[in-house]
């Protein structure tokens, strides 16, 4: 298969994986640095915890769902190393200040439609080493705001035309290590100011003709 890059503008980093980019956004601070919480709301983030009242570790709870109840100040989540297989547009409703979602090392099997759309602030999405096998054409909808977005180590065979039609600001995006073979001749289209793009240890054949 040949694939032509659509997009003049695109710089594809061919062995360049940017998970340590991904976490430059959410580096916690010293331990320790749990401060004030609202009032009665300490069994809402359970097991969860802060770190400097607005980014809240859920990293590596044994949790098998987003927990029902995500506290609105928050800037920042970590959701990684749990065993969540599954999301809906109703986990991440009352979000408004969310700049970063870890959502790594999980089990999760595909994104729906509408997942993030209420995430109009979010900038940093990390959704690699899941089991992502497909895309909706909608999994990124709203995502206005968002510049990071890492799918490596993922098996996403392909990717819809349209699922990153909303991401006209997005920076850097990874899809290494996948299974695709395949893209849309467009896909990156909408994606204007993407400098960095990771397609290595796909399937793809990118010699131009």
């Amino acid at each position: 298969m040949i694939y032509s890059m659509a997009v003049s503008c695109l710089s594809i980093a061919v062995a360049l994986h940017l998970s340590v980019v991904f976490g430059l956004l959410c580096v916690p601070p010293s331990e320790g640095a749990i401060t004030q919480l609202p009032p009665n709301t300490a069994s809402q983030v359970l097991p969860c915890k802060f770190w400097n009242s607005t980014m809240l570790d859920c990293s590596a709870r044994n949790l098998s769902s987003v927990p029902a109840e995500l506290l609105p100040i928050a800037t920042a989540v970590d959701l990684s190393a749990n065993d969540i297989a599954q999301l809906t547009e109703h986990d991440f409703t009352n979000l408004p200040r969310l700049r970063y979602l870890n959502l790594s090392i999980n089990v999760l099997l595909t994104i729906g439609n509408n997942t993030f759309r209420n995430l109009v602030t979010l900038q940093t999405l990390d959704l690699s080493q899941n089991n992502i096998e497909s895309l909706n054409s909608n999994a990124f909808a709203g995502l206005l705001e968002l510049e990071y977005l890492d799918l490596s180590k993922n098996s996403i065979i392909s990717v819809p035309a349209e699922v990153f039609r909303d991401l006209g600001n997005l920076r850097q995006l990874s899809l290494f290590y996948n299974s695709m073979s395949v893209l849309p001749s467009d896909a990156f289209v909408p994606l204007r100011k993407v400098h960095t793009l990771d397609l290595s240890l796909n399937l793809l054949d990118l010699t131009d003709q």
